[in-house]
């Protein structure tokens, strides 16, 4: 349930990375049922230069199920174990057809809580994951094979302070700050 904060949201963030570091990819897609949006991105990066791909939609009827915002789609092929991960690319754009599978159990953080005085700033919950990719990457017209990269899925929801704010801000004006270190790490028998 999205609960009545108009900032609420549900993400996906996914990242993998030739296992020599020449290549690094990152997808997401995020909803926001409250103000009736989806958007997707794709990013990839050669080390010569980062090519992206930026997509939005209006959900209709509140249907957050279908993970199209063309040209990017996500399908869950089985919950917590497998995603598929789409570009159509086209216009020199990047295109992409990418499997991503498990590589350990998904690790859920604590729940994070932030108020300023007693309003709530951020609400939010996160569950990463070390994963492996198959299937491949088109930039620049070459295709690049994917076998067995690796790379971390992130899934988090909640409320955050993204878009548009209250117009009746908060009744202590205290600066927003907090130290956050997100570091998924993975090595051949293990990840964290």
């Amino acid at each position: 349930t999205a609960g009545t904060d108009r900032n609420f949201y549900d993400r996906y963030f996914l990242n993998g990375y030739a296992p020599d570091g020449s290549l690094f990819f990152g997808g997401a897609l995020g909803v926001y049922p409250h103000l009736a949006v989806m958007d997707a991105a794709f990013s990839v990066n050669d080390q010569t230069d980062q090519q992206s791909v930026f997509a939005s939609r209006k959900i209709v009827g509140g249907e957050r199920m279908d993970m199209t915002v063309e040209p990017i789609s996500i399908e869950v092929i089985e919950p917590l174990v497998s995603i598929r991960f789409r570009v159509a690319g086209g216009d020199g754009e990047p295109a992409a057809d990418l499997t991503m599978t498990a590589r350990a159990e998904p690790i859920e953080e604590p729940r994070f809580t932030y108020a300023i005085g007693t309003r709530t700033l951020m609400d939010v919950t996160r569950l990463t994951q070390s994963v492996k990719w198959d299937g491949w990457i088109e930039k620049d017209g070459k295709r690049i094979e994917v076998d067995g990269w690796w790379g971390t899925r992130d899934r988090s929801w909640g409320v955050r302070p993204i878009g548009a704010s209250d117009p009746q801000g908060p009744t202590d004006p205290s600066a927003f700050q907090f130290y956050w270190l997100w570091s998924p790490l993975n090595f051949p028998d293990h990840a964290f």
